[in-house]
């Protein structure tokens, strides 16, 4: 009789537990992956859904991500990730997710380049958003929101006549000559024929 009542009172008690972490939103995490910007959901430390990215866009950003100093694959969730019913916030998941997709594009012009987009995407993340990062990181929505469209097969590409934007020139500045010399003319007018 003792074993039932303990049993009963255990199940009880974790289901309470589990119902109160749930309204609270402490037990469920969303996570993104620093170096591909693919996202985990997860509940009691279970993984439950994982959104993958579309391979060339893997592709790319592992192109990228590869080069020294190496980008650890690494699953990232900072202060505010932590409710997941909180749309406000799911938004900012899915944010974050097409913004590395978008930079992918920049991954296939010049992998060096798009390292430093990459790098800054993540220095936003971890910092918890853009007011947080320090006068090393550039702002890069401009170069993933503005000069970045889908092409007829949906994939990322860069908009034609992104080498004479004021967004790009406005990066560059901030990211100095090394940047530049990453963007040489004849490599940028390859990727204009490969996203027309």
């Amino acid at each position: 009789m003792n074993r039932r009542k303990t049993a009963v009172l255990v199940a009880i008690l974790s289901g309470t537990l589990i119902i109160w972490g749930w309204l609270s939103g402490v037990v469920m995490s969303v996570q993104l992956r620093l170096d591909t910007g693919e996202l985990r959901f997860r509940y009691l430390g279970i993984t439950y859904r994982t959104i993958r990215q579309p391979e060339y866009v893997i592709e790319r950003l592992r192109a990228a991500t590869s080069l020294p100093p190496r980008m650890e694959p690494r699953w990232f969730s900072g202060v505010g990730w932590k409710d997941v019913k909180d749309a406000e916030r799911q938004g900012d998941y899915y944010y974050y997710y097409e913004l590395y997709a978008r930079a992918s594009a920049w991954c296939a012009v010049s992998p060096g380049f798009g390292r430093l987009i990459l790098d800054d995407i993540a220095r936003i993340v971890q910092a918890g958003g853009w007011s947080n990062t320090g006068p090393e990181c550039a702002d890069p929505t401009e170069m993933t929101d503005l000069l970045v469209q889908r092409d007829s097969s949906r994939r990322w590409g860069l908009a034609p006549g992104w080498r004479e934007s004021v967004y790009l020139k406005y990066y560059l500045d901030r990211k100095g000559t090394a940047a530049r010399a990453l963007l040489q003319p004849d490599e940028g007018k390859r990727a204009e024929q490969r996203s027309s």
